[in-house]
């Protein structure tokens, strides 16, 4: 694959995108994208290379690297469990792209949902594939007192933490004292909040208010410890970056970064095949809602459920358990909840995708070739809603599919740096 010159039609390739890259102009050499024009070029040249994480004054140590520290303990510590056997990192696997490699996850119950990668998860704005979460550390708390996930209570997490001196110092350096939970008493095992008539609630209704505060402070700030770890694994920059990094720079790197394949795949995307309208921006996701049309056996409303459990949420950025409550509102109170949100699911980021199968929210799809036949085909009927008005039956060619996996592929990406996938204990 060779460079373009750029000389007749460089000015129509970056109508509305500024100049082109000087040194491309009069080299007399190959253009990989030459003749892509107007939105198409312009959609490919956003698609990296990737900027900063979003910040959340929602959790006021985001970006604390201590908080970051206990928070690593935490993600791989399995007395977080009712049974002791199951970690975050169980589920959100460093050795799997910090996804699962089943369709669900097997913790204290059996999950009805794909684990999506926790890497790269602090550029995402709403958490949960039907969105029910708004901050990582809200996020963190659900599956700890999730009977399917780890099973476990607010007040045994918290006793988990104050029984090991380690934690326990880690923890009051950053969050102050914790209270005397050695009282089993005051602090019953297995005690926490449910809707439900269980020994669960009863043990938390036993206990008096002050107690109940001081029991999901420690709940709440293990979350926010969670987030500040979960905030350090970001990945690298993929091939598709550096591309684009030399692409709009003028840069002729002695071999081609990308083949002929992966750049026909990369129009593709950004043009015929239609996966710019969600899969957009660096990011590879537009951070929002949709309904892609899968016959899923998943019995879950999406969206549509997903905004009632935000808004009744114990740990949503408008609570006091927030550090900006007024900047959760703002985030929170515009949602408008409609039918059109049902069987909606949340747009997963696509970078280092190939790293992380199964794929869809119902871990359907086995490989990235199964992903690309479902939207080329289009033909099943899911159960709540109705799919995007926009997908329609795409007739790709064997070779046009082909050339979409191998650009999926130039997004895989270096992992997060060793000192923070690795277990510390």
């Amino acid at each position: 694959m060779l460079w373009y010159s750029r000389v007749l039609w460089a000015p129509f390739l970056w109508l509305g995108c500024g100049n082109p890259p000087p040194s491309l102009v009069d080299t007399g050499a190959a253009d990989p994208l030459a003749g892509v024009q107007g939105a198409v070029f312009e959609r490919i040249m956003e698609m990296g290379p990737l900027g900063p994480q979003p910040v959340d004054p929602t959790n006021r140590w985001a970006d604390d690297d201590d908080a970051a520290a206990l928070g690593q303990y935490l993600y791989f510590d399995t007395r977080l469990s009712s049974d002791g056997n199951v970690a975050c990192a169980s589920c959100h696997s460093p050795s799997h792209g910090g996804a699962d490699t089943g369709p669900t996850s097997d913790g204290a119950g059996t999950g009805v949902m794909n684990a999506p990668t926790t890497w790269n998860g602090g550029y995402q704005r709403w958490f949960f594939w039907n969105g029910r979460a708004d901050s990582l550390w809200a996020q963190a708390l659900g599956p700890l007192e999730s009977a399917r996930e780890h099973g476990s209570s607010r007040t045994d997490i918290a006793r988990a933490v104050y029984d090991d001196p380690k934690l326990r110092l880690m923890y009051e350096v950053l969050f102050g004292a914790l209270p005397d939970l050695s009282d089993t008493r005051r602090f019953p095992r297995g005690a926490m909040p449910s809707l439900e008539d269980s020994d669960a609630s009863k043990a938390w209704a036993s206990m008096n208010p002050a107690d109940q505060q001081a029991v999901t402070e420690v709940f709440v700030s293990v979350g926010k410890a969670l987030d500040a770890y979960q905030r350090k694994l970001t990945l690298g920059p993929t091939r598709l970056d550096g591309f684009l990094e030399d692409y709009k720079s003028g840069t002729q790197p002695q071999q081609p970064l990308l083949t002929e394949s992966e750049v026909r795949g990369m129009v593709l995307f950004a043009d015929h095949a239609q996966c710019h309208f969600c899969h957009s921006g660096a990011l590879f996701s537009n951070r929002e809602f949709h309904n892609i049309g899968l016959a899923s056996e998943t019995l879950d409303y999406g969206r549509f459920q997903g905004i009632t459990e935000l808004a009744q949420s114990e740990f949503n950025g408008a609570s006091p358990w927030s550090d900006d409550p007024a900047y959760g509102a703002a985030r929170i109170v515009p949602l408008v909840q409609s039918d059109e949100q049902l069987g909606q699911f949340r747009t997963p980021s696509l970078r280092n995708v190939s790293q992380t199968a199964p794929y869809m929210h119902d871990g359907s799809r086995a490989t990235l070739s199964e992903v690309i036949g479902h939207y080329n085909e289009v033909n099943e009927v899911p159960p709540f809603g109705h799919r995007e008005e926009i997908l329609e039956p795409l007739y790709l060619s064997v070779q046009d599919q082909a050339d979409l996996v191998a650009f999926l592929l130039t997004l895989e990406a270096p992992p997060p740096p060793e000192s923070w996938t690795q277990s510390p204990w």
